[in-house]
């Protein structure tokens, strides 16, 4: 029997199997399982390697060395799982790098420009349509309630462990989450440094800004503040369709601008 193809198919076979069990596991207990696919793609591939180095052992050997079935199950294996995770890591990192790249650099601007009390910079960093509908007084009392809370904002950031806890507190409040009900924005997680501590919060980028202008733009901002509620920056934007859709209490003014 020669011994790459049985490494081969068990690499090919184990890495298949791992990434079927990483998946369930993210799923039903916790998303730091889904961590386990980044390497997943590298052992599929050397067992498609393995594999292949058994294929030509065994044809050069004139029949004294035996395993091709199992061979070619694990060449087949290998390269099919080795696209497949590839593909799924490359999609992940991609938005991840997405996210890092863009849009946390146009996040910090508007936070960052409020410390500075530069009106301009805040409204650049928002969609036109946005811009248009939230006036300066509700985001005075959404900076004002950040800052009695938390601290001066110190700027946000993005990383995998953002990532991670982001993708629990989702899941963890999909298990109560209100049946019937959708989100249609896609909310991007990204933490927000101040003097007190770091907050996570869900950044929905503007759309319209996107497709019509090619920009990157903030449409709404989720806070999980520290406690039961959670902040929004605009009052029935999509990050409130987000929080009803969880049964997140939004902290609002007695009479919101």
């Amino acid at each position: 029997m020669s011994p790459y193809a049985l490494w081969g198919s068990l690499l090919s076979v184990g890495s298949l199997a791992a990434c079927l069990v990483a998946a369930i596991l993210a799923m039903l207990a916790t998303p730091k399982a889904a961590v386990v696919v980044l390497v997943l793609p590298l052992i599929s591939g050397a067992g498609a390697a393995l594999s292949a180095l058994a294929l030509r052992e065994i044809n050069r050997a004139g029949g004294t060395i035996v395993g091709k079935p199992i061979a070619i199950v694990g060449l087949f294996v290998g390269l099919t799982a080795a696209i497949i995770q590839g593909a799924a890591v490359l999609s992940a990192l991609g938005s991840a790098w997405a996210v890092k790249a863009n849009l946390v650099p146009v996040v910090e601007a508007f936070m960052l420009a409020h410390a500075r009390n530069d009106r301009a910079a805040m409204r650049a960093a928002l969609g036109d349509t946005v811009s248009r509908h939230l006036d300066d007084a509700r985001i005075d009392w959404f900076f004002t309630q950040l800052d009695a809370r938390l601290g001066e904002v110190q700027g946000a950031r993005f990383d995998l462990g953002v990532m991670m806890r982001a993708t629990t507190r989702l899941q963890q409040a999909a298990a109560g989450a209100t049946p019937g009900k959708t989100i249609i924005e896609n909310p991007k997680p990204v933490e927000l440094v101040f003097t007190r501590g770091a907050v996570l919060a869900f950044v929905i980028p503007d759309d319209e800004a996107m497709r019509v202008q090619q920009r990157i733009a903030v449409s709404d901002i989720l806070v999980m503040i520290p406690g039961p509620a959670v902040l929004t920056l605009r009052r029935d934007g999509p990050a409130t369709a987000l929080s009803n859709r969880f049964g997140w209490t939004i902290i609002e003014p007695a009479s919101s601008p």
